[in-house]
């Protein structure tokens, strides 16, 4: 998904008409019917009825199109910020939902002992944003829990954390297997799509069988479900809570481990902002991620 088709659909949005579009973005009718395609082929979601004598939005396209003009205006805004910073320089840095804590700030201390003086810009959004964002250059990278698909993006790892396991004090689970049996709350995989998979994983390989009593979307609401005693629920060390209304224990790195990657584009290899990233992850890696 790149910038320019998401310019090419907002402007089909708003015009319904392929002719007024066309000639509103300067370009023929052919490549604009050719992006709205590439595009929709991309998500996998049909944007436009059409027909001979009409164009219309489907209830998909509806609501893509709010999606579509919150990236588009986030990447006019780091391009803003870049010219604004232009005598420095300014690394921008998307961050996925799951992706903070402890591990960002590793990761963040690492760059500032690499590159002295730059201008950090972090921006959360969803993963989709920001696949989209870093392949039309508004970002040097992003970091996800959840490995991007595509060949606009080139991955390495930036760190790995032990999982917590959180229980109600007065259950006090201290290792996976306690959770046989449980009931359990878990991420939610709209809100939190990479912890989502790597927690359901690892309850796939431990043969953790559970009830799902509850998704919750940050690390706050887990807490608060837990003290409540609706269930037990994993979280990375970095985002798990300190408070003592839970019982908080780490599990053992060959049990649980948490996955973070560091995304840039594909075959910007030489630009100085992406060094740093890259030579971020590396020592964060090296030095156990801790």
């Amino acid at each position: 998904m790149e910038l320019r088709h998401l310019r090419n659909f907002v402007v089909l949005a708003e015009e319904l008409h392929f002719a007024r579009a066309a000639s509103r973005l300067g370009i023929e009718q052919s490549p604009l019917s050719r992006a709205i395609r590439d595009l929709e082929i991309d998500i996998r979601v049909r944007l436009f009825a059409r027909t001979r004598r009409s164009t219309n939005l489907t209830p998909a396209g509806e609501a893509f199109l709010s999606t579509a003009r919150r990236i588009l205006a986030d990447a006019d805004a780091a391009v803003r910020e870049m010219r604004a910073h232009g005598a420095g320089p300014t690394i921008r840095l998307g961050v996925a939902e799951g992706t903070g804590g402890s591990g960002l700030t590793r990761f963040i201390d690492a760059m500032a002992n690499i590159e002295s003086g730059f201008k950090l810009s972090i921006l959360e959004r969803p993963l989709r944003d920001l696949i989209a964002l870093a392949a039309g250059e508004a970002l040097d990278g992003l970091l996800t829990a959840e490995r991007p698909v595509t060949s606009l993006l080139v991955s390495i790892s930036a760190w790995e954390d032990s999982f917590e396991l959180i229980s109600p004090l007065h259950v006090g689970h201290r290792k996976l297997a306690d959770l046989r049996g449980s009931a359990l709350i878990l991420p939610d995989p709209q809100a939190m799509p990479g912890l989502s998979l790597q927690v359901r994983e690892i309850l796939r390989v431990g043969n953790i069988q559970h009830d799902v009593v509850g998704l919750f979307s940050t690390a706050p609401t887990l807490a608060r479900m837990v003290e409540a005693s609706i269930g037990a629920g994993l979280l990375p060390d970095g985002l798990a809570p300190s408070e003592p209304r839970v019982a908080v224990h780490r599990l053992p790195l060959r049990q649980a481990r948490y996955s973070v990657w560091l995304a840039t584009r594909n075959g910007d290899r030489a630009n100085p902002r992406r060094q740093t990233l890259v030579r971020a992850a590396e020592t964060v890696q090296r030095d156990g991620g801790k």
